[in-house]
C-alpha cells in the first residue's frame, strides 16, 4: 500500500514496495503531529537492502506515498542513520527522518520590528526571511491565512538569534493561536497558518466494529491559580538607550496596585500556582485588565486524551475516509461512557501492519465546571458500581472473550486480506476499480474467492472480480 522512495545525488531509489514478494522495508513506522509538530519517520533495513549505502545525514530526501490514494502522507530527509550489530552479528542501519517542517530549522531570522502590519503580512516576511537562506527543495511558499487578532495589527519584535521554527513557535502561534499546515502542490510546499485545520470524518470508530483497544487519561495542566498579565514592553524615553531589556505594562495601576489576579475556586482546588501570560499588542493597562479577567475565566483545567488502537476500514473498501491527524471522528465505547466526535492529535503508522497502527485522541479541554462536574459524576458512579460489582464482573469476563474473538478474527482477516489485495493489485491493476462493492468483508469473503478462480479460470483476463 505504501512506496517509499529516497532521492539520493544517485538518483531516485525505491527502498520500500508495496507489491508482493518485493523489497520491504524492517519495522517502517511514521509518527504524525499536529500543527508544527514534525513527523518522524523510521526503519531499519539491511545491507542487502537497495540504497543501503546511498543513505546520509541531512543530504537524502525520502517521500511515503499511498499508491491507493495516489498521495505523499510523508515527506522529508534523513536526519540520524545509525549502523549497528545486533546481537547475533547481524549488520544494519536505524534510520530516523523528519518532515519538511523541521527545514524551519535550518534559518536564523533576521531582527525585525513589526509594527502596523497584519498576521499574515507578518508570517510572509517571516517565511521569506527562511526562504532567502535555503535551497530550494526547503523553501516554502505562504498559502491560506486565517488567524487574526482583535485589531488585525501586529506589534512585536523578531530575536535575530531564533530560528524560524522558534520565532514560528512563539511569536505567531503562542501569540495568535492558531495551526500550522503544509500542503504539497505542484512542486511547491505550501505554508498555510489556519484557527484550526482538519475536517469531521464519516468514519466512526466503535467496539465490535474497528476498535480494539481504548485507554482515556484526564490530566490538569499547566494550571495558573494567579495570573500575571503583561502587556507590550515600556520603550524607552526618546534619545536615551538602554544596554538592559526594558519591562513590560502591567495592571498595578489600575488592580489597586496588585500586577496579578487570583482565581480563588481554581486555587482552591489546585492552590498557589503562579504563571504569567503576554500580550505584546497591548499598551494600556486597561485593556490588559480585560484580556486577563476573560483568559482567566476561560481558561482550560485539564484535558482528555485517548489511546486508540483501530482498524481502519478505508485501505479494505468499508469506509469513504481514512484517518489523519487534525480530523474530527466520532468515537463510541459504552463501557467508558464515550460516544463524542473527537479529534485526531497523533498518529503512529505501521506501514507493513496497518493493523497495529494507533491514534491518539485528544486533548479536549474541560473548564473548571466540567472538571467538578466529572469529579462528581466519577464518585456517583464509584458508589452506584459498588452495588452491582458480582454482576459486572460477570458480565466484563463475558465481553473480554468476545473482544478477544473479535481481536483475533479482524487480525487474522485483515493479514488474509492484505496479502491477497497485494497480490491481486500486483497482477490485476484494474481489479482496485471493484474494491467499492466489498461491502460486507465478513459474509462475501467466500463468495469473492470462489467469484476470482472463477473469473481466472475463465481467462476472461481483465482482471475484475
Amino acid at each position: 500500500m505504501y512506496l517509499v522512495t529516497i532521492y539520493t545525488n544517485d538518483g531516485e531509489i525505491v527502498i520500500h514496495s508495496p507489491y508482493a514478494n518485493a523489497v520491504k522495508l524492517i519495522d517502517p513506522t511514521i509518527d504524525f503531529g499536529l500543527s508544527l509538530e514534525v513527523d518522524k519517520f523510521t526503519f531499519q533495513m539491511l545491507p542487502t537492502f537497495p540504497g543501503y549505502s546511498s543513505i546520509d545525514a541531512l543530504t537524502t530526501r525520502i517521500t511515503v506515498k499511498n499508491i491507493q490514494t495516489d498521495k505523499i502522507v510523508f515527506s522529508g530527509r534523513v536526519v540520524l542513520p545509525k549502523e549497528s550489530f545486533s546481537e547475533d552479528g547481524t549488520l544494519f542501519k536505524e534510520i530516523t527522518c523528519e518532515s519538511e517542517k523541521g527545514y524551519l530549522n535550518d534559518s536564523i531570522q533576521s531582527y525585525y520590528k513589526a509594527q502596523n502590519i497584519t498576521p499574515k503580512q507578518f508570517f510572509t516576511h517571516i517565511i521569506q526571511e527562511h526562504n532567502k537562506q535555503v535551497e530550494e527543495h526547503k523553501q516554502f511558499l505562504v498559502g491560506t491565512v486565517e488567524v487574526t487578532n482583535s485589531t488585525d495589527n501586529v506589534y512585536k519584535f523578531i530575536d535575530d538569534t531564533a530560528t524560524t521554527y522558534e520565532t514560528i513557535k512563539e511569536k505567531c502561534l503562542e501569540t495568535f493561536g492558531g495551526e500550522i499546515r503544509i500542503r504539497r502542490g505542484e512542486g511547491v510546499n505550501f505554508i498555510d497558518w489556519l484557527n484550526s485545520s482538519g475536517m469531521n470524518g464519516s468514519q466512526t470508530i466503535e467496539l465490535k466494529k474497528n476498535m480494539l483497544s481504548v485507554s482515556r487519561t484526564m490530566d490538569p495542566n499547566e494550571i495558573i491559580t494567579i495570573l500575571k498579565p503583561r502587556g507590550a514592553r515600556i520603550e524607552a524615553p526618546e534619545g536615551e538607550t538602554s544596554d538592559v531589556s526594558m519591562p513590560r505594562i502591567t495592571i498595578e495601576k489600575v488592580n489597586n496596585g496588585r500586577d496579578y489576579l487570583i482565581d480563588e475556586q481554581k486555587r482552591a482546588r489546585f492552590g498557589s500556582i503562579a504563571g504569567s501570560v503576554v500580550w505584546d499588542d497591548v499598551h494600556e493597562p486597561d485593556i490588559l485588565l480585560a484580556k486577563a479577567k476573560q483568559w482567566l475565566a476561560s481558561q482550560k483545567v485539564s484535558t482528555n486524551q485517548f489511546q486508540i488502537s483501530a482498524v481502519d476500514l478505508f485501505p479494505i473498501g468499508l469506509a469513504v475516509d481514512q484517518f489523519e491527524v487534525g480530523n474530527w471522528h466520532v468515537v463510541k465505547n459504552k463501557w467508558l461512557g464515550l460516544d463524542e466526535n473527537i479529534r485526531i492529535v497523533g498518529m503512529q503508522l505501521k506501514l507493513n501492519e496497518i493493523e497495529k497502527s494507533t491514534l491518539t485522541f485528544g486533548n479536549k479541554l474541560k473548564t473548571q465546571e466540567q472538571y467538578n462536574a466529572d469529579i462528581s459524576s466519577a464518585k456517583s458512579s464509584v458508589t452506584t458500581m459498588a452495588s452491582g460489582v458480582e454482576q459486572q464482573q460477570t458480565n466484563i469476563v463475558a465481553i473480554n472473550k468476545n473482544v478477544a474473538v473479535f481481536t483475533e478474527d479482524i487480525r487474522a482477516e485483515m493479514n488474509v486480506l492484505q496479502k491477497s489485495f497485494a497480490d491481486i493489485f500486483n497482477n490485476f491493476s484494474a481489479m482496485e476499480n471493484e474494491f467499492n462493492t466489498f461491502t460486507s468483508i465478513i459474509h462475501e469473503y467466500n463468495q469473492r474467492i470462489t467469484a476470482l478462480e472463477n473469473t481466472i479460470n475463465g481467462g476472461s483476463g481483465n482482471g475484475r472480480v
